[in-house]
């Protein structure tokens, strides 16, 4: 009786259905969902070429004060050949390109950027390294323009990309030994969330992370490994650095003082804020980076 009742109850429950996830829509999705907030908020887009131009001098900085512990820069260190060429893309102000120029033959830095590439071509005139080739363009068009390479490097720069699977495909194209990806496994402004409900009246909407990174890799045929590590760069010699980038990331503008001022922005990341080592910290999850690689062959 009860092995009956068993087959009964198989026969008459549905089996589960779960839709697959469709990674490059989710992608599209969020991005959408962050310019269109953007635009709202009348807000310079990660997008546009005007953002980076007034970012570029923090970016320079970032690059000076990039510790030789990275993580990224120790799992370049292990990937790299004297002889190989490596390209860079969207390299900034040569945070990653100048700490592998020493090991390579050649360092291609893609850029869309020109004050991006003028910070980095000044860093690495100071550094002596000329073995760093700075290529204005974006991917995945500056593809067509480029010589095989042994590697690619991408470090976060991705997030406002709204068709992804170009991205990746061209990626897989360029790629020669290896390819080495950066991305952040949480929000990077998840800590501002109580001032971006004070100052619009809503909270901001996710980007892209890991996970979505990763489901999109395997939607164009590649598996790939995953080391997860914290980063170097949520440390500050001074609070107003912060400040300087906390009203970039809310949409912060002069106008909307009388809203949230940004005295009161400073104030609230003081009180966030952990003072050890000569600099400010902050500790939150937007500091855990996933490595992503894979090789070919």
């Amino acid at each position: 009786m009860i092995n009956a009742l068993a087959a009964m109850t198989e026969t008459l429950t549905p089996p589960l259905s779960v839709e697959p996830i469709d990674w490059f829509a989710r992608w599209r999705d969020r991005v959408e969902a962050r310019e269109a907030q953007n635009v709202r908020w009348q807000s310079p887009r990660m997008g546009d070429l005007g953002f980076w131009a007034v970012a570029a001098p923090r970016f320079a900085r970032m690059t000076r004060n990039l510790p030789t512990t990275d993580p990224f820069v120790q799992a370049m260190r292990v990937r790299v050949q004297p002889d190989d060429v490596i390209l860079d893309i969207g390299a900034g102000a040569g945070r990653y390109s100048l700490p592998i120029a020493p090991w390579v033959k050649q360092v291609i830095a893609l850029d869309p950027s020109p004050e991006m590439l003028q910070q980095l071509q000044l860093i690495a005139a100071e550094q002596g390294s000329p073995n760093i080739q700075t290529l204005q363009g974006s991917w995945p068009e500056a593809l067509a323009d480029l010589p095989p390479v042994d590697g690619v490097i991408c470090a976060h720069a991705f997030y406002w990309v709204r068709e992804m699977e170009p991205y990746l495909q061209a990626l897989k194209t360029a790629t020669g030994r290896f390819c080495l990806m950066q991305i952040r496994t949480h929000q990077i402004d998840a800590f501002l969330d109580p001032l971006f409900l004070r100052l619009h009246g809503e909270s901001r909407p996710p980007e892209p992370v890991f996970l979505d990174l990763y489901g999109a890799l395997t939607q164009v045929g590649i598996w790939a490994d995953v080391q997860i590590a914290k980063g170097s760069s949520r440390s500050y010699p001074e609070v107003e650095e912060l400040t300087e980038f906390a009203t970039a990331l809310l949409c912060w503008r002069p106008e909307l003082a009388s809203v949230l001022s940004r005295e009161e922005i400073h104030a609230y990341l003081e009180g966030i804020l952990e003072y050890r080592d000569g600099r400010y910290w902050l500790n939150d999850q937007a500091n855990q980076m996933a490595m992503v690689s894979w090789q070919k062959g």
